[in-house]
């Protein structure tokens, strides 16, 4: 584990490991995936953060590199009882910044097709619609309910990135 950055007195950015984000944020993780078989097609090839309150991580993200200059937010997730408290916006803004940074074009996060909240969360933090996977929930063990609506189709949402000229 490296520390990352410091958020306030209580809560710290960290980036985690393959072994300790599988042994410390499986939780996290299955809030915003509910298949581990899924989240190991994506984990291994992922840098990931966490955020720790004190001694207990609350909040994780999860980012591929796609292509040279395009990367996917695969999981982000916080837990319950800190929601609503800005961390979520926090770990977009710190994907977006980072990529930015690193001078990617495109930073792309796909939802359920079911999922309200998801979905405005993503569009008051810069996404916009940019593509649907049909029948992406099909291959799921189990089906997936938000909303009582079945998912059957991921919705791709994207921010294009302006990359700053070097000087």
């Amino acid at each position: 584990m490296q520390l990352v950055k410091t958020i306030n007195s209580k809560q710290t950015l960290w980036q985690l490991t393959l072994v300790e984000a599988r042994r410390q944020l499986a939780p996290l993780l299955f809030l915003a995936d509910e298949s581990w078989v899924m989240i190991e097609k994506y984990l291994p090839d992922s840098r990931i953060w966490a955020v720790r309150d004190e001694r207990v991580f609350v909040a994780c993200l999860v980012v591929k590199q796609l292509t040279e200059h395009r990367r996917e937010i695969k999981a982000i997730a916080v837990a319950p009882e800190f929601q609503r408290q800005g961390l979520g916006r926090l770990l977009i803004n710190f994907a977006t910044e980072l990529a930015t940074g690193e001078r990617q074009q495109e930073l792309l996060v796909g939802t359920g097709d079911g999922s309200i909240v998801n979905l405005s969360f993503y569009l008051h933090n810069g996404f916009r619609f940019a593509a649907i996977r049909p029948n992406f929930f099909k291959q799921y063990p189990e089906p997936i309910y938000e909303n009582g609506i079945q998912l059957r189709d991921m919705i791709v949402l994207n921010k294009i990135l302006t990359v700053s000229p070097v000087s």
